[in-house]
């Protein structure tokens, strides 16, 4: 499950936005604009596993992540559809982890049961 939910590599954040950016216009000619531009989407983008990010690319592609406009998504919006994507398997990952680091309980012996219903029949009025 963790190796599922490692972070996207440079390569897969890369290939995402040129599919999104081969798909959509953009309005950023500046060669420094563009560079900041692709340094948010990094920033936005860091710790989103990889199939969270090729689910938000097909969802926003197929017109299924509730964006609205002809446009390349912003750093945060194409951050929010990612998590949203990854946001089932986040949250089994963490009933796994409880699952694996609870304690198990011992079972009580009938032993154990008798001594202690008679300890309790000690505190009693009689």
């Amino acid at each position: 499950m963790a190796q599922h939910l490692a972070p996207a590599s440079p390569a897969e954040v890369g290939a995402a936005l040129a599919l999104l950016q081969c798909s959509f216009p953009t309005t950023i000619t500046d060669p420094t604009a563009a560079k900041a531009n692709v340094r948010a989407y990094a920033m936005a983008l860091e710790e989103v596993p990889a199939f969270a990010l090729e689910e938000a690319v097909r969802r926003i592609l197929k017109g299924e992540a509730g964006l609205k406009g002809s446009f390349m998504p912003t750093p945060p919006q194409l951050r929010e559809v990612a998590n949203d994507a990854s946001r089932p398997a986040r949250w089994h990952a963490v009933l796994l982890r409880r699952l694996l680091e609870a304690e198990v309980e011992r079972e009580i012996t009938e032993e154990e049961r008798a001594r202690v219903a008679a300890r309790f029949r000690t505190l009693l009025p009689n």
